[in-house]
């Protein structure tokens, strides 16, 4: 927004996040940039082209065409999910983007991610990736999205992760924060939600209702010879303990019987009061958000 508002940037600008969380970023796009044009791309073909048809271009485009100019993108921010990233290639290709946002960008941790080969082949003057991971589980994943902010500077996987294979030595450390340091920007909770509560957990034991109690004992005297035979194998006993997990979970993971297990007749489905009432974490969590809603709380399950 700042780019556009001093005249650095005319745009445009896409922005690429998980479905789930686009109306999310439209809204922000309300609060924090209201003079920004910003477009939907939806999941729907229907509402895909009829967005293309009237919200992409101030001069009616060839559907064949490559290369489009800027000054005739109608829209300033383009919202796309992953998905549609990937089906409307050859009309977000024809575009050059200003900037691109790329929101959970672990999702191109490696080459062979379908979403980075495509992003890949868009034109973009500048690249942001958002992730709270950019290194989760080695090396490799870190230098492919360096690899996706600039081919051409990380173009060869094997003499990153030669030229930092032992990070435990602390000079190699120091070296990878350097090179990190010109292109990463991190901010720790620390930092940026110095008003925010200590976090607090808080484990509520509670019984098993009347039918997981029923299906819990069942498992067990069904699995009795399973677990005191000599010389099982671990993963007949990880069977087991699954199995236990699903009941203490509830027992609709089951296949129950049909007196059991009750469906509305014309939805076909589980009724609202058997699914609280078949497990003693439901009946427990029904309890607990009631309360919370008239204390005025949120709360994320």
């Amino acid at each position: 927004y700042s780019l556009y508002k001093e005249k650095l940037s005319p745009g445009p600008f896409l922005v690429c996040a998980p479905l789930s969380t686009l109306p999310n970023w439209e809204r922000e796009f309300e609060i924090w940039a209201p003079d920004l044009y910003v477009v939907l791309l939806s999941m729907s073909r229907e509402n895909r082209d009829f967005i293309k048809e009237e919200e992409f271009y101030l001069k009616k485009c060839s559907p064949k065409l490559t290369h489009v100019h800027r000054k005739n993108i109608k829209f300033h921010v383009l919202l796309v999910s992953y998905e549609v990233a990937q089906i409307e290639i050859p009309v977000l290709k024809s575009i050059k983007w200003s900037v691109l946002v790329l929101d959970e960008a672990h999702r191109i941790k490696n080459k062979q991610s379908k979403l980075h080969q495509t992003l890949a082949d868009y034109r973009f003057q500048f690249k942001l990736l958002l992730t709270g991971t950019p290194l989760q589980n080695n090396l490799e994943e870190l230098f492919y999205l360096l690899n996706f902010l600039s081919s051409k500077e990380f173009s060869n996987a094997e003499d990153f992760l030669q030229e930092f294979k032992d990070l435990n030595k602390e000079a190699q450390i120091d070296k990878i924060h350097k090179l990190l340091g010109k292109r990463l920007l991190r901010r720790l909770k620390s930092d940026v939600l110095k008003d925010i509560p200590i976090k607090s957990e808080v484990i509520v034991p509670i019984d098993l209702c009347p039918l997981q109690r029923k299906y819990y004992k069942a498992i067990l005297n069904r699995s009795y010879s399973t677990l005191v035979q000599k010389g099982n194998t671990s993963s007949s006993l990880l069977n087991v303990l699954m199995e236990l997990k699903k009941c203490c979970n509830h027992p609709f993971l089951f296949h129950l019987n049909d007196d059991e297990e009750p469906y509305d007749e014309e939805s076909g489905l589980h009724t609202y009061e058997n699914l609280i009432s078949g497990s003693a974490k439901m009946l427990l969590l029904e309890k607990m958000l009631v309360g919370l809603r008239e204390g005025g709380h949120r709360v994320l399950i």
